[in-house]
């Protein structure tokens, strides 16, 4: 009866052991998550761009802490219960198992490592205008593997995270200020002193100009055609495109209007 006894009280000792683990293990979970969340608001405060860690950011972080936590306890469970031979058996068929797959998928292992560069490197964020290669648009997603930017047209292109490492990036949202720029073919028989009045005007006129580095408008060529007329105007980098619709249609209508003509090929070029 006495051996029942203490058979019963080993069995119970160890379940409320590995029960007491895996509540250790969410404890830490949910205590990481929190310290995380203090962290990031102290360094927002304190104005620390360094460890001012994004939404995405902690969550990620959470995430394989906490697999981290629960492997942990997992391990301390089989300990506790006796299955230590399981458990080298585990760490050893692990490691054979990880480097056959790390031969087999060098690519994700890559982009796994990049996924992760990226979240603390933070060339960009969710929501700004990239570029990438060929690739352009806003960034809608940024997993551990791959980064979802949506293209103009509405395409979702998912860009593995191991290009990030290799290629440019461009990042038009980083700077809150952008220039427009277009360049102006005027017909060599035209008033060109006529043509660089009503240009002046119409950009001196414009709302979305920024105060602090304005515009220029400078003659950029000559050829046997005609002057090519350089406009460049600063301004925040919203709405970039309808201001360069904007400031094109007034220019290209107020020239038309004034008999200025634009040389042979008549056009009239927006840079990019």
């Amino acid at each position: 009866m006495e051996i029942t006894q203490v058979m019963v009280l080993e069995v119970f000792a160890k379940f409320l052991i590995i029960i007491l683990t895996f509540i250790g293990a969410k404890i830490f979970k949910r205590f990481f998550g929190n310290y995380l969340e203090r962290m990031d608001k102290m360094a927002e405060k304190n104005g620390i761009k360094q460890l001012d860690l994004t939404e995405h950011t902690i969550q990620l972080l959470k995430t394989i802490f906490g697999y981290a936590a629960y492997m942990i306890a997992g391990i301390i469970s089989l300990y506790v219960l006796g299955l230590k031979d399981i458990i080298f058996a585990f760490i050893t068929s692990a490691g054979i198992m990880g480097m056959a797959v790390g031969f087999a998928s060098k690519d994700l292992v890559a982009n796994v490592i990049s996924g992760i560069l990226v979240i603390f490197d933070r060339p960009f964020e969710i929501g700004d205008s990239i570029e990438i290669g060929k690739v352009k648009g806003k960034v809608k997603e940024i997993t551990i593997r791959s980064t979802k930017v949506e293209t103009s047209d509405g395409k979702i292109v998912s860009v593995p995270n191991a290009k990030l490492a290799t290629d440019y990036i461009i990042n038009y949202s980083k700077n809150k200020r952008r220039r427009v720029d277009l360049k102006i073919d005027i017909d060599i028989d035209s008033d060109l002193k006529k043509a660089m009045k009503i240009i002046d005007k119409i950009v001196d006129n414009i709302k979305w100009k920024s105060k602090s580095k304005g515009a220029s408008i400078t003659i950029a060529d000559v050829t046997k055609d005609g002057v090519i007329i350089s406009v460049n105007v600063w301004t925040s980098n919203k709405g970039l495109g309808a201001k360069k619709t904007e400031l094109f249609t007034e220019l290209t209508s107020s020239l038309k209007k004034a008999k200025i003509h634009f040389s042979v090929p008549r056009r009239l070029n927006v840079q990019r």
